[in-house]
């Protein structure tokens, strides 16, 4: 077990962001955040997906490790009634959405033969 502690099993309350209602978990305290995140995203109606899961417990974001160290993991000391705050980390948008990467005509180099046009270009410069 972490921490020195004896584990006791305690009821909590699961709150995800979204019309889902609060849900209620049973787990023990201490735990892994790492084994909580996985606990709240098999055990919710949703299936939350583990890897964009964010936890949120007294206004503090959940990291599963110490300083980016896969080595240390963090333990969550847990009471009756607590609420830890689940929220699933949105996908980022398409590449041509973001960094305003816009597409313009000129960007598009499509082969056409010049019979597919009723003007030839000269004619268009012409006018």
């Amino acid at each position: 077990m972490g921490m020195g502690e004896i584990s006791e099993s305690v009821e909590i309350t699961v709150k995800t962001i979204g019309p889902a209602p609060p849900s209620r978990l049973s787990v023990s305290s201490p735990i892994k955040v790492r084994d909580l995140r996985k606990l709240i995203a098999t055990s919710s109606a949703n299936h939350l997906p583990i890897e964009n899961l964010r936890l949120v417990f007294r206004g503090k974001v959940l990291d599963d490790t110490q300083d980016d160290d896969d080595r240390d993991d963090v333990y969550l000391q847990l009471s009756n009634g607590d609420s830890v705050i689940a929220a699933v980390k949105p996908k980022p948008p398409p590449r041509h959405l973001r960094d305003d990467t816009c597409i313009d005509d000129d960007d598009l180099d499509l082969p056409v033969e010049e019979e597919a046009f009723l003007f030839s270009p000269q004619q268009v410069k012409a006018s």
